[in-house]
C-alpha cells in the first residue's frame, strides 16, 4: 500500500465461490473427522466448515477477518512505553477537542529555537489539545499523541520532522478514517470507552477494539440528519404476549461467561454516577437482572410480563407487570425522572412499538441518566420482529436498529460496542444519555 510505513500492513484474502447458500458441507463417505486436515479458509477461521451451510461459512469467515487486528499486532497492542505514558497521564473526563497530546520533557528542558512551540502549533492545526507536564523522570524528547475518545495514539520523538508529525496527528485525530484506508499503526490500550452518567467516560476492559461495531461508533455523525425508515415490526407469532409468557421460565438467556461480562459492564456504568445509592429500572425484566451485588441501590424496579419471575428477582425492591407492546407508556406517576440507569437486556428484539418504549425509558431517567441496551446472537424467532430477523446475521445492522430507537431530540452521547465474553454468546451494548442542560446533542461528546 503506497505510503504505508515499513512494518505496517493489513492482509485480507477475498475468496468467492459459486454454491447455493443452503448447501451443507459434509464429509465424504468413508472419511472420519479425525482424518480431516484444515486448509485455506478453515485453517484461518475459529469455527469449522463441517455440517454448516455455505452462508454460515461465508459469515464466519467475514466475522473472522472483521475482528483481525490491523497493522502489526505486536506493535499495535504491545507497546509498553505508550501504555506506561498513558497510565501516567490520564485523560480528562471531558474535553472539547478530539485529540489530547501530552508533551513529556525533563524539568530542565530548554525550548531553544522554539521547536516545542512549533510542535504545538502543528498539533493545534490538527484539532488537538496540548498539555505540557514537566517530568524529571520522563524519557527525553518524547511526545505522546492520544485520541481523547478512542484513547489510541502514538509515541513520537520530539524532533520528528514537521511533515511526519502532521501526518501522525492526522492519523490520531481520525483513526476510523485511517482504518478505512486499510492500514492502522496506532497504539491501543486494553478495552474501550463508552458514555456514562451525564456523558462521563466509562472504561470497559472487555470491549473488542477491533470490532467494526466499536470503531464505527467513534466516527462523528449527525444523527438528526440521518434518514428515518419505518421498520417492519410484524412477527411470526402475533398471539397475545401475556398469554405466551403466562408460565414462568427460570432460565438464563445468556451463558455464564456473558452474564459475568454483563455484570462487569453494568458495574462500570453504575460507578460513573457521582451519587450513591442508585435507583435502577430493569425493562423487559425476568428473575435475574444481572446487576453487580457490590453497587448500593435504594430502588430497583423491574418491569416484565410474568409475576412469578419478577417476584423471584432477589435484587428487585418492586415489580410491575406490563405488556410493553400493548402498554408502552408503562410508568406510574412515581417513576418519572427517578432513575439513574435504565437497562434492557435481551428483550429489544421483541418490541413492536420500540420508539414509544424508549421515550418512556427517557421519561423515567433523571437528567443525565443512561439507558443501557444489551443483546446477544440468540433470540426467539417466533416473537422477534421481522426487521430483527432479517438482520440477524449482521450485528452492526442490529446495532443500527437499536440506534434508530433513540430519538436524537431526547438522547445524546450514543455509543455502542462489542464486548468479549470468551463464551458461546457474543454480547453487544448500545447506550445513550438523556439530554439535559450541560450535555450537548450528538453522537460522542465524551
Amino acid at each position: 500500500h503506497g505510503g504505508v510505513p515499513a512494518g505496517v500492513s493489513r492482509i485480507s484474502y477475498p475468496c468467492l465461490w459459486r454454491s447455493n447458500w443452503n448447501y451443507v458441507f459434509r464429509l465424504p463417505s468413508g472419511v472420519e473427522p479425525k482424518d480431516v486436515v484444515n486448509h485455506g479458509w478453515n485453517a484461518l477461521m475459529e469455527k469449522p466448515c463441517l455440517n454448516v451451510t455455505s452462508r454460515q461459512v461465508f459469515m464466519n469467515a467475514r466475522r473472522y477477518f472483521q475482528h483481525l487486528p490491523v497493522g502489526n499486532e505486536e506493535a499495535v497492542f504491545g507497546d509498553a512505553r505508550f501504555l506506561r505514558l498513558s497510565a501516567a497521564h490520564p485523560l480528562p473526563l471531558r474535553v472539547a477537542q478530539k485529540v489530547v497530546a501530552d508533551v513529556i520533557f525533563p524539568e530542565d528542558f530548554s525550548d531553544g529555537d522554539s521547536h516545542l512551540l512549533s510542535v504545538l502549533g502543528l498539533l493545534r492545526g490538527c484539532d488537538a489539545l496540548a498539555r505540557m507536564r514537566p517530568q524529571s523522570d520522563a524519557e527525553d524528547g518524547i511526545v505522546l499523541l492520544r485520541n481523547a475518545l478512542t484513547e489510541e495514539g502514538l509515541v513520537v520523538p520530539l524532533d520528528t520532522p514537521g511533515d511526519e508529525l502532521k501526518s501522525a496527528c492526522a492519523r490520531v485525530a481520525a483513526p476510523a478514517q485511517v482504518l478505512h484506508s486499510a492500514w492502522h499503526d496506532l497504539l491501543q490500550p486494553e478495552g474501550g470507552v463508552m458514555a456514562g452518567f451525564r456523558g462521563q467516560r466509562v472504561r470497559i476492559s472487555s470491549i473488542v477494539r477491533t470490532s467494526p461495531i466499536t470503531w464505527s461508533y467513534y466516527q462523528p455523525r449527525d444523527r438528526a440528519a440521518q434518514p428515518r425508515q419505518a421498520l417492519d415490526t410484524r412477527r411470526h407469532d402475533e398471539s397475545d404476549d401475556s398469554e405466551a409468557y403466562s408460565a414462568p421460565h427460570f432460565v438464563y438467556h445468556l451463558d455464564e461467561n456473558a452474564r459475568t461480562v454483563l455484570t462487569a459492564t453494568f458495574r462500570a456504568f453504575f460507578r460513573s454516577a457521582p451519587v450513591q445509592p442508585l435507583a435502577l429500572l430493569d425493562v423487559c425484566a425476568s428473575w435475574a437482572s444481572h446487576y453487580p451485588e457490590d453497587v448500593a441501590t435504594t430502588r430497583v424496579t423491574v418491569v416484565g410480563l410474568n409475576a412469578e419471575e419478577l417476584k423471584a428477582n432477589h435484587q428487585a425492591t418492586e415489580h410491575r407487570i406490563a405488556d410493553l407492546n400493548k402498554e408502552p407508556a408503562f410508568l406510574s406517576p412515581d417513576m418519572f425522572g427517578q432513575f439513574h440507569f435504565v437497562t434492557l437486556t435481551s428483550g429489544v428484539a421483541y418490541l413492536t412499538r420500540p420508539k414509544e418504549v424508549f421515550m418512556e425509558m427517557n421519561r423515567a431517567l433523571r437528567e443525565g441518566g443512561v439507558a443501557i441496551v444489551t443483546f446477544a446472537v440468540h433470540f426467539f424467532t417466533e416473537k422477534a420482529i421481522a426487521a430483527w430477523r432479517a438482520a440477524a446475521e449482521e450485528p452492526l445492522a442490529l446495532v443500527n436498529i437499536v440506534e434508530s430507537y433513540f430519538e436524537p431530540e431526547a438522547w445524546c452521547n450514543l455509543s455502542a460496542a462489542e464486548v468479549r465474553t470468551d463464551g458461546e454468546s457474543p454480547l453487544w451494548v448500545v447506550s445513550a444519555v438523556k439530554c439535559s442542560a450541560g450535555i450537548e446533542h450528538g453522537r460522542h461528546e465524551l
